[in-house]
């Protein structure tokens, strides 16, 4: 079983109920994952108070979407203490992860190279996780910038240039991108990838995916 974290700035409340009441909470990529059980940590002073709320009990979840059982009378100048954690067996579909890109062969590569790094990664292959990691940030910068010609170098330029990448998120994927040139044999000089550097990509990754997903409409 596996355990992950939506924060409240990867979720945007959807729906309301008749008295302004929140009764659906948007979660791009929730419906990724195949998912045993999940809470729901709510501002302290809505309708349940401090105590959590439970899958089953007090909410499903449903697509893109956690639905309440009662709704929330929820003040949204402090959704940001607000958290979803889920319990999951796996990833059901990999293309469900990358909801904002409409290409379909492009949405379906990604999932592909998600799913062939995180078998890397589940194995310990450092350096071919970091190549398919690398994949999957050149995709999703290309499709992001609208700049799907442009090099991996160019993408992490522009992309750190208009404030989409943090500092230390482009030093990470710089190192992502000069691991593509240790699989030629004149570089075994050249430290190869770590354990703590395959660590910080798969944190950055999941993190730019979540990220992106938010910020644009799924395709229809």
């Amino acid at each position: 079983m596996r355990t992950t974290a939506f924060s409240t700035q990867q979720m945007a409340v959807a729906a309301h109920d008749g008295h302004g009441r929140v009764t659906v909470v948007s979660v791009p990529t929730l419906s990724a994952f195949a998912i045993e059980h999940a809470e729901f940590k709510p501002p302290p002073h809505v309708d349940f108070g401090h105590r959590l709320l439970y899958l089953g009990s007090d909410f499903t979840t449903e697509a893109d979407s956690v639905v309440f059982s009662t709704g929330l009378s929820l003040f949204f100048d402090s959704f940001e203490s607000s958290q979803l954690v889920i319990h999951y067996h796996g990833i059901r579909d990999y293309t469900l992860l990358f909801p904002q890109v409409t290409e379909v062969a492009l949405r379906e590569r990604l999932g592909r190279f998600y799913e062939e790094a995180e078998s890397n990664f589940d194995h310990g292959a450092w350096l071919s996780f970091a190549l398919m990691a690398g994949a999957v940030y050149e995709g999703l910068l290309g499709q992001r910038l609208q700049a799907p010609k442009k090099s991996f170098a160019d993408l992490i330029k522009l992309a750190a240039t208009q404030g989409i990448l943090a500092g230390a998120e482009e030093a990470i994927l710089q190192v992502a991108r000069n691991s593509r040139n240790l699989v030629h044999p004149a570089l075994f000089n050249e430290p190869c990838i770590t354990r703590a550097n395959a660590m910080d990509m798969r944190i950055v990754m999941d993190s730019l995916i979540r990220k992106f997903a938010n910020l644009t409409e799924a395709p229809p």
